[in-house]
């Protein structure tokens, strides 16, 4: 029974803390992402 326990509370932990781990992932990953709207090599009429 005491393994048993031990997953459970396992998963109770873990699942939350993957899903926030998840969350600030994907919400960094535009920082990180290089923008190529501003391009100063394009010359102007």
């Amino acid at each position: 029974m005491k393994p048993l326990r031990v997953a459970l509370a396992w998963l109770l932990v873990s699942l939350p803390l993957a899903w926030g781990v998840t969350r600030s992932v994907q919400k960094a990953l535009p920082l990180f992402q290089i923008s190529h709207t501003h391009s100063t090599t394009t010359p102007k009429p």
